[in-house]
């Protein structure tokens, strides 16, 4: 009896251990140097495949540091089988090639779909640059697709249907489409992206054909944050939409909702925008004036087991371009108010130098593939770093393979769920 407990005890001793080791943040690896001989690297962006390797991006901007506008750009990539241990040689995926329309291509915001596995790069695109554009001479947007994993890149020219003859410049935000899991209303399910607009400011567009033609939610007149600049969406338990976005006239986070009337349609209205951070108080998301990412991951609370979900919020944590972090929180009974992302968040500082842009993906592990960059010198080193969520939360949570949370939908669209066949609020996909 006591041999058994003892063997017991060793077993769970061991179990324990094994389970701390794992769930150690990896050591940083820099993908892209922020200097390549005359060119530099910039913009992160970062997917997983269905396959479940990691690919990631950036800007390899050709004899200058310069955005679209000033110099050729090209998308830059990386793959890795192993979760980020290693990666493959960096190769050119969209090639900017001083020229014409293709001249550059750059500021990558990605996404895969998840049935096809075909990966979708959203792009600034051309020689016209954000200060220079105006109505009759635009930035450009490119809309470049592979079906392989990225192996081969087939790029069109988007910028008349996404312009809809209504702003005088906009470019997708960096970083990270995302795609609905409960909305699916022809052969894709819908993909949302933030667009930074004028006039205006942050808007949400969302494509239902997997980017061949965008809307946006609310409409063209809707502006969700009118003094937002690049901005990040993430999709709500209820298949609402959460946004959050950079200021242009300050540091912090601006956040806001839209909740669906019908899904379907992509009807429905914007809450009030709320500012979080605007000045350094404890529990709120203070950020520079740069790009950051928004996830919404599975979880369990390590204090009673519960399941729930935990939001991450990545941002450059300081007035200046500097310490990136991850502010992290529980999501609130209440998510689809805007107010409930003013205050509650933790921090895991990932940085401690100068640091920028940031993005994030789940690994097929569940851990937190996290690109950011680091160490300014004319672009930046775009680089990579595996985070357990327990590691980010101090061990108050964990990540919850296949987990939905504890939250059911707070608002029910009364449209017919296409991929269920059912009313949206009997779809268990919005549970």
């Amino acid at each position: 009896m006591n041999f058994n407990r003892k063997k017991l005890d060793v077993a769970v001793l061991a179990a324990a251990m094994l389970l701390s080791s794992s769930a150690q943040a990896q050591t940083p690896i820099t993908l892209f140097p922020a200097q390549s001989g005359t060119n530099y690297h910039r913009i992160p962006s970062i997917a997983r495949l269905n396959n479940g390797n990691l690919t990631a991006y950036s800007d390899l901007r050709i004899n200058g540091s310069g955005d679209v506008g000033y110099n050729a750009i090209s998308v830059v990539g990386r793959t890795s089988s192993n979760d980020g241990a290693t990666w493959t040689a960096e190769s050119t995926d969209i090639q900017g090639n001083g020229s014409g329309a293709d001249y550059a291509h750059g500021d990558a915001a990605t996404v895969v779909d998840r049935e096809s596995g075909k990966i979708l790069l959203m792009t600034s695109t051309g020689k016209t640059g954000w200060p220079s554009s105006t109505r009759e001479n635009r930035v450009q947007v490119g809309y470049s697709l592979s079906s392989d994993g990225g192996v081969n890149w087939t790029t069109q020219n988007c910028t008349d249907q996404v312009y809809q003859d209504a702003f005088d410049k906009l470019f997708f935000s960096s970083g990270r489409i995302i795609q609905s899991t409960v909305c699916k209303t022809g052969k894709y399910y819908r993909i949302y992206s933030g667009v930074n607009t004028r006039p205006g400011g942050s808007r949400v567009a969302y494509s239902d054909d997997f980017g061949a033609t965008w809307h946006y939610l609310g409409g063209i007149a809707a502006i969700p944050a009118e003094d937002g600049d690049e901005c990040k969406v993430e999709e709500l338990p209820s298949g609402d939409i959460l946004l959050s976005c950079r200021r242009q006239s300050g540091p912090g986070r601006y956040f806001n909702v839209f909740v669906f009337t019908d899904r379907d349609k992509g009807e429905g209205s914007w809450g009030k925008v709320v500012t979080s951070g605007d000045s350094n108080i404890p529990g709120q998301t203070f950020a520079a004036t740069c790009n950051g990412e928004i996830l919404l991951v599975p979880a369990l609370r390590a204090s009673d087991n519960t399941p729930t979900y935990v939001l991450l919020q990545s941002a450059a944590a300081s007035t200046n371009r500097e310490n990136v972090s991850i502010y992290y929180k529980e999501l609130p009974a209440d998510y689809t108010s805007p107010s409930s992302y003013l205050d509650g968040w933790g921090k895991y500082q990932v940085s401690t130098s100068t640091s920028c842009y940031s993005t994030m993906v789940l690994d097929k592990k569940g851990d937190v593939a996290f690109l950011y960059e680091e160490n300014a010198n004319g672009g930046y080193d775009i680089v990579f770093k595996s985070l357990p969520l327990s590691t980010i939360t101090g061990n108050a949570y964990r990540y919850q393979a296949g987990g939905k949370g504890r939250y059911i939908t707070t608002s029910e669209p009364t449209s017919t769920c296409k991929h269920c066949k059912v009313s949206a609020s009997a779809c268990s996909a919005t549970k």
